[in-house]
């Protein structure tokens, strides 16, 4: 197949991180992979993870631009499918989708636990621009979401059919069976306090390694992420003898290496491409937008 993912700026953030793993792991398997970065600029191009170089810059400065360059690729496009990475780029894309009146089905994704369909985003303009959002997203064939949590907090704020929403976990290199034996720190527990993640990709980078986790039970993904506290420590959110307690269970009774690998397993990058593949294969085959079922 010919894939094409969308992000808004393709630098070395967890996006980014994310877009460059299945990108490369796509290609492996015989697919042609491009990466389109819409707001590029230098900042970027140093920072940009390297196992994936694919890239076509739009250096677009805005919306109106955005969409207008990504019209063009609509256009001309050659892509059997399109995956867009983040709020910003669904909104773009899909926009750009509907003004050229072009076929290629489009899958956005939702990693953003303050998303702008959620209502509770921070940014006045985000918020007054919610039915510009709502129109757009009608034009997506598919929706990829990080954690259950998201995806069904989106459904009970949003008309979309849930077949079309689907939960895919973000991905990692497949842990080592020792990974601990790699960690050239000294470090043995890793602690996240956010007050909202929507995955949580430390987390899983963390098991990964081989470290005791502890985590805030944030909206949406921690508690997912870390199996209800079978895989990791989790604690209240702005509790600081919450925190601290679940600090001291992680290094007085650890868990043991066998289960966090277990849970560092669940992300690895052949199983989360495989319903990559999975979910892309019932888009590409089915008509219709969000609305309708598969």
């Amino acid at each position: 197949m010919n894939i094409a993912f969308i992000i808004q700026d393709y630098n070395y953030h967890g996006g980014g991180q994310v877009t460059a793993n299945l990108a490369e792991q796509l290609q492996s398997l015989g697919h042609s992979i491009d990466i389109i970065a819409i707001q590029c600029n230098e900042g970027d191009v140093k920072s940009r993870p390297k196992v994936f170089s694919n890239v076509l810059d739009l250096h677009a400065s805005g919306l109106f631009s955005s969409v207008f360059k990504l019209t063009k690729i609509f256009r001309d496009s050659r892509y059997d499918v399109i995956i867009c990475i983040g709020g910003y780029s669904n909104l773009s894309v899909s926009l750009a989708k509907f003004l050229s009146r072009s076929s290629t089905p489009v899958i956005g994704s939702e990693n953003f636990a303050t998303s702008v369909l959620i209502g509770d985003y921070p940014k006045v303009f985000l918020r007054l621009s919610l039915p510009l959002f709502r129109f757009a997203y009608t034009k997506l064939n598919g929706l990829i979401f990080v954690s259950d949590k998201l995806r069904l907090e989106f459904l009970k704020k949003n008309s979309w059919h849930p077949s079309r929403c689907v939960r895919i976990y973000n991905p990692i290199r497949s842990p080592e069976k020792k990974p601990k034996e790699n960690v050239k720190s000294k470090v043995d527990v890793l602690v996240l306090t956010s007050d909202s993640e929507a995955f949580g990709m430390v987390l899983v980078e963390g098991l990964a390694a081989g470290l005791q986790v502890v985590s805030t039970d944030s909206f949406s993904g921690p508690a997912e992420v870390l199996g209800d506290g079978r895989y990791g420590f989790l604690a209240e959110v702005n509790d600081v003898n919450s925190i601290a307690s679940s600090m001291k269970a992680a290094i007085d009774s650890p868990i043991s290496q066998k289960i966090i690998h277990e849970g560092a397993s669940r992300f690895s990058i052949d199983s989360i491409v495989k319903k990559y593949l999975e979910f892309i294969t019932i888009v590409i085959a089915s008509d219709g937008n969000l609305d309708d079922s598969i």
